[in-house]
């Protein structure tokens, strides 16, 4: 509580991590009750100078294909201007990649970073996979900078198919109402030089998809129409039936890969509530519905209606 006349004090901490480096602007809203000012926005803007900049990232990011090495290289510099110097490493997963490093001893500029006398080149590579794989760790750094002497760089490696599926999944939703067939394009591209011919496509539940294998193309791009019934696509989804393509190619490293099929109905849309309509004494208004009167309908030479040319008042 701030008395009238007073003042207060705010505060207010700003987190940062250790790979953090640059400008940032973060907001701070304060509510009060003065009617005349009930909520004041304050605007904090700071720079964050880490100890060891990592240039053009401090995450390492590798991504390749299948049987293809890959590499990235990182710069790293003290800010306050002192020569850098790598004393250890350490790498999570043990053997997940290889890690070496280079002093500069003179100015250069390579792929956009300029380096000066001081820094520190660190090379980061990924041997060859004979399959697709996703992994994550960290590489550790010990360091001569006392204001960070244990440096830790996030790792993420990325090995993709050269054959791919997609989409990955198929999904069917299914209505009540709407069309009496549901159909899906799913395609298998290839990638680098791989080319490849779809052989064959084949579901473990046959009465229930319908498969067309589209003509083939230069063997970069092969697509399969994926159909199901309305009816049947009910009955499955009311059961929790899910299906399984297999699709078969000439390509000796990818033989057979599957996609699995999900069939589920679309959600009822719930109903508006009902709107009473209330008096001035709260009573409910009731509407009375007037019927409509059918229209007459004049048939030539009726003899209630008078002759042609004559006044109906005469």
């Amino acid at each position: 509580m701030i008395p009238a006349g007073g003042s207060g004090k705010l505060v207010a901490k700003v987190h940062t991590h250790a790979q953090q480096n640059g400008r940032i602007s973060k907001t701070i809203r304060v509510v009060t009750n003065d009617p005349g000012l009930k909520q004041i926005v304050l605007r904090l803007n700071a720079t964050v100078i880490a100890p060891i900049e990592v240039r053009p990232s401090p995450r390492l990011w590798l991504n390749t294909w299948e049987n293809r090495p890959a590499e990235t290289k990182v710069l790293l510099h003290r800010q306050d201007g002192k020569p850098l110097k790598i004393l250890q490493t350490h790498i999570e997963p043990a053997g997940l990649v290889k890690v070496t490093w280079s002093g500069v001893t003179k100015a250069e500029d390579q792929r956009g970073l300029k380096a000066g006398p001081g820094d520190v080149w660190m090379m980061v590579s990924f041997p060859a996979a004979p399959h697709a794989m996703s992994r994550s760790g960290k590489v550790e750094l010990m360091t001569n900078d006392p204001r960070q002497p244990k440096l830790v760089l996030p790792l993420f490696v990325h090995v993709r198919s050269t054959l791919e599926i997609v989409p990955p999944r198929l999904q069917f939703i299914v209505g009540i109402r709407g069309p009496k067939e549901y159909w899906r394009v799913v395609e298998v591209r290839a990638h680098g030089s791989t080319r490849f011919h779809i052989r064959s496509v084949e579901t473990d539940h046959p009465e229930l998809l319908k498969i067309v294998i589209m003509p083939p193309g230069l063997g970069t791009v092969e697509r399969v129409r994926v159909g199901l019934d309305r009816a049947a696509g009910l009955k499955a989804a009311k059961r929790g039936l899910h299906a399984t393509l297999t699709v078969k190619t000439d390509d000796p490293k990818h033989p057979s890969m599957t996609i699995p099929v999900f069939v589920t109905t679309r959600r009822a849309v719930p109903l508006p509530p009902k709107i009473h309509l209330l008096g001035p004494q709260g009573a409910p208004i009731k509407r009375v519905l007037r019927p409509k009167r059918a229209p007459v309908k004049k048939v030539p030479g009726d003899p209630k209606l008078p002759p042609p040319g004559s006044s109906p008042l005469s």
